[in-house]
């Protein structure tokens, strides 16, 4: 590689970095409910943790806002025209910043959001294909967590099987670490999962056994979408 294409790329990293260390989640929630998310719920800055804890409106600005550091970063790469692994580098790189976000104590989201993003940018195909697959798993179990890393390794089946077609394995190098941030953050999640005591959530009435933990730093928060199934001492992070 020429040592100036590396310099460009290892700024437009450093810089998707900074882009996704951008913790929206919380700084929506404190401009429109007063309030630290990280102090209620799973304590993650992420969308899923916003919806429980501030609502859905909320929570979908959050995720359009994640969403987009990730297509941002990749699209940045692709304007100062990196190679294409060098864009996904910067898409890995704006996920890895929401999930230990220098402006937030390094305490974020689990990079969902982000990676959806930044995996449209690099492969709508591919993202459509994860879609394809992690939002039945979504639906069928209620479980944001094994929908999420369904989608992931779906990303991972996907670019595999076009690279060996194409032998362009750029996307495959993004979808297999977008899958091993992923499958880290939700290492808890997947424990959760293998002992039955994952929580599921619903909309629609709070169910008594499965109420979040709605203490904040102002004494309570909005749970729009409720976790059943779970009891309240078993956490999550989203």
């Amino acid at each position: 590689m020429d040592p100036k294409q590396g310099a460009v790329i290892l700024g437009a990293a450093a810089v998707s970095y900074c882009l996704g260390s951008m913790p929206f989640g919380l700084w929506l929630t404190k401009l429109r409910h007063g309030m630290d998310v990280r102090a209620a719920g799973s304590n993650s800055t992420g969308a899923t943790n916003v919806l429980r804890v501030a609502g859905p409106a909320t929570a979908a600005a959050t995720f359009a806002c994640d969403a987009a550091k990730g297509y941002g970063a990749v699209e940045l790469a692709r304007s100062l025209g990196i190679s294409p692994l060098g864009q996904t580098v910067c898409g890995v790189s704006a996920i890895a910043g929401h999930c230990w976000p220098v402006f937030a104590g390094f305490r974020g989201g689990k990079g969902v959001a982000t990676g959806i993003g930044a995996s449209v940018a690099v492969d709508p195909t591919m993202f459509l294909t994860g879609a394809a697959l992690g939002i039945p798993v979504l639906g069928a179990t209620k479980m944001v967590s094994l929908g999420s890393l369904t989608g992931a390794a779906g990303y991972v089946v996907y670019a595999a099987v076009k690279g060996s077609r194409t032998h362009r394995y750029a996307p495959l190098f993004y979808a297999a670490a977008a899958f091993g941030i992923t499958t880290f953050r939700h290492r808890e999640n997947i424990g959760r999962i293998f002992r039955g005591e994952e929580r599921k959530l619903t909309f629609g009435k709070t169910s008594r056994s499965g109420r979040m933990d709605e203490h904040t730093d102002h004494g309570q928060a909005a749970a729009h979408l409720h976790d059943v199934h779970m009891p309240v001492h078993h956490r999550e992070n989203h």
